[in-house]
This record gives C-alpha cells, structure tokens and sequence, in this order.
C-alpha cells in the first residue's frame, strides 16, 4: 500500500470512528441489571475495608436532636428512593431480568467510619456516607439533598455511562494510531500522539463527569423535595463546600478537574429552587444558626443562657428590666435571630460603651436607599452578670462578641446573587 493510499486509508478510519463515537454516545446508556448488581456486590467489601468499615451506629445531636444517625441515613434513604422511582428515570433494563432475578435495582445505605467529608455511589444502588460527612452536614434537610444527589447518580447509571464513553474514546483512540501508523509517516511520533490522545480521553471524560455532577445536583433537588425536605438544604451543604474552597489556595486543574466549582454548583440551584417557586431560607435548614434561650444555674444562682445553635454564647442572671433573667435571655435571642434572619454578617457586629460605662452589643446593618446606618441593639452585659462569672464586665462582653463572630464566620452561608 502507497504512502498516500495508507494516509487517506488511515484518514477515512479516523473519520469513521469519531462519527461511530458521536452517534453512540448520543444514544441512552442500556445497562444490564444483574451485571450492575453483580458489581456492586463484588465492589462494595472492598470499599468498606478501604474507609475503616461501616458504622453500625453513630449518635449524636443532629437538628437540634438527639439521634442515630445511622438510622437516619437509612430512613431518609429510603424516602429519596421512593420518590426517585416516582419521579423517574424508569428502570427499563435490557436484556429484561429473568422470572428468579431481581426485577429492580434495590438500595443500600451505609455509613463509612471515616473522617473524610464524603459520599459516593456504586454499581447497584450502594450508596456510602461518612461520618466525617455527617459531622459537616447540619440538618437532615441537608442529608436528603446529598442522599437525592447521589440517588440520583445511580438513577441516571452514571457509572456505567463512563464505562461507555471510555470504551468508546479508546476505540477512536486506536483508529487514531491505526491512521498514523497506515500513513507511513516518519515524521509523527507514534508515543507523542498516544500521550496526547490520553490527555484528550481524560478531557473527554472529566468533562462527561461534570456533567453527571450537574444532572445528579439537578435530580437531588427534584428528589429531596418530593421526599418531604426543603430542596435548601443541598445549597446551604454546597455553599459551605464552597466556602471551605475560598479558605484554601485555589488550583486551577483544566481538563484534569472532575467537578464543577462549589459556587458554581451553588448558583445553579439556587436558580434550579427559584425556578420551582420555592423560596430559600437558609436559616430554615440550619440548625446552628438559630438562637433560643433557656434556663440555667450561672455562679450557683438561677439564671438563664442564650445558645446559638448548640453553642452557649451569653450567660446572664440580672433580669434587667425583664421579669426574669429567662425573659430577659429570650428577648435577647428573639433580638438575635431578628437579624439573622436580615442576614448579620461577622463584621457588622459591634461594642459600645456608653456614658454609664454599660457594655452594649449591637448590630449594625445598611439600610436600603439609604446612605446610613441603623443600629440594632442586640444585648447589654450587666455588673451582676459578669460578677456570677467571676469576670469584669467588659471582659464577658468581649468574650460574647468574640464567640458571636467566630460562630457566625463558622456559619455564615455567603449570600450569592442568583
């Protein structure tokens, strides 16, 4: 064969195979039920082993409760699933199951003793958390948005939809070099173009997988919202994802990156939640910014505590101008959860002194139209408080506004324009 008939020999098989490539991609992924099953059961042991085991348990005050949160996976669990199997896509494997196989793909929830913040899916309905996710997550709200997400990446077959779009790329892959090496040139590298064509098939393949992230965020919202829980709480799970991101240097990763950005994410169902017509609330879906107030001994005396959270912000026993300290802690709370539902920011927190040398801590927010400020009392830290805490005055208020901004940079979900 002639150099010139190799060539176009070579350039007809590598137009060819992107053409195969195109339309087979294009097609529904068919997937074979019991083989997915099978993979599943063969994957599983393995990945258990490698995260340090399932967790037969894990308590711990979750929402605002006492609960096991084992369980809870396991329930919530199971309310995504039947939601997903009524809202689609159906499960129509080919070829059918036979009359003593399974009909469907079941579901399996686990939690993985590891402190990574994590969760994944396998083959045949395996979907793992772990405790280190479960120690981020804030509101089962949030752990319906994560379960929806990853349901939904077993909905979709995701995994074997990579499996495809791999074989697929490698078949081009290997017209590619067929092409080459039939043209008898001598002046192309054989070894370049396969490193080259690796990092297109990587390309190729982290970019089917952004995709897939993009779908299983869409189908998550869909699925957790129909299972009861408020669709939020996977966008106030991604924008704290994407707020630990702004905490650590960014690395710009190219073809290479298989996600697509927190903020990103975050944005787009945000959008995804409006456009339902569901309003977003982020304090509706997390705990740990809510305040309350309740009775306590502070020094030995009955007094009363201000929480954020679970978190213990302000002890108080002088009833000031309340009938008592607890009447007192909860206006203080009810004064507090007033401006975080306007959204108080860290910064806008702040000590005054007045003449009387009485410590008061405020809150300062812009107000709208205006080229001013309102100020917002929010509590004032009295002698007979600091003195039940062996403290001064001005010392427990510093020590509140100290433990108010750090929690509040802790949680503080930054308020994107959608």
């Amino acid at each position: 064969m002639g150099r010139r008939t190799g060539w176009a020999v070579g350039v007809l098989l590598l137009l060819l195979s992107v053409a195969w490539a195109a339309i087979d991609l294009s097609r529904p992924v068919r997937f074979d039920l019991q083989k997915e099953l099978r993979l599943g059961r063969e994957a599983a042991p393995k990945i258990e082993k490698e995260f340090g085991g399932v967790l037969k348990s894990y308590e711990r005050k979750f929402g605002g409760q006492q609960v096991d949160l084992v369980a809870l996976v396991q329930e919530i669990g199971a309310k995504i699933v039947a939601a997903a199997e009524k809202l689609g896509p159906q499960q129509v494997p080919s070829p059918p199951p036979k009359e003593k196989e399974p009909q469907k793909m079941s579901f399996t929830f686990k939690v993985l003793n590891s402190q990574d913040v994590n969760a994944f899916s396998l083959w045949g309905g395996y979907v793992y958390v772990t405790k280190g996710l479960l120690d981020f997550l804030q509101s089962p709200d949030e752990l319906a948005g994560v379960l929806g997400h990853e349901v939904g990446h077993s909905m979709f077959h995701h995994l074997l939809q990579m499996e495809k779009v791999g074989k697929t790329i490698g078949n081009v892959q290997l017209a590619v070099l067929i092409g080459i090496l039939l043209g008898g040139s001598d002046k192309i590298d054989v070894g370049d173009v396969y490193y080259v064509s690796e990092w297109l098939k990587i390309a190729v393949l982290n970019a089917h997988s952004i995709e897939h992230e993009q779908e299983a965020d869409y189908v998550g919202v869909l699925y957790a919202h129909a299972a009861g829980y408020n669709p939020v709480g996977l966008l106030t799970f991604m924008k704290r994802l994407a707020r630990e991101a702004q905490s650590r240097p960014q690395l710009h990763l190219g073809a290479a990156q298989t996600h697509p950005w927190s903020y990103e994410r975050a944005t787009a169902i945000a959008r995804q939640i409006r456009g339902m017509g569901l309003p977003i609330n982020d304090r509706e879906v997390i705990a740990a910014l809510k305040a309350r107030a309740q009775a306590a001994k502070v020094g030995g005396q009955n007094g009363a505590e201000v929480l954020l959270g679970e978190e213990v912000v302000f002890r108080l026993v002088d009833k000031g101008r309340q009938k008592t300290p607890l009447a007192r802690a909860q206006a203080i709370a009810t004064a507090l959860n007033a401006q975080l539902d306007a959204r108080l920011q860290p910064d806008y927190l702040r000590l005054v002194k007045n003449d009387a040398g009485k410590l008061t801590l405020i809150a300062i927010a812009r107000m709208r139209g205006l080229l001013k400020y309102e100020v917002q009392p929010l509590l004032e830290v009295l002698p007979a408080d600091a003195k039940a805490q062996n403290t001064t005055p001005e010392n427990l208020a510093k020590k509140i506004h100290a433990n108010l901004v750090r929690l509040l940079r802790l949680d503080f979900v930054v308020n994107y324009t959608y």
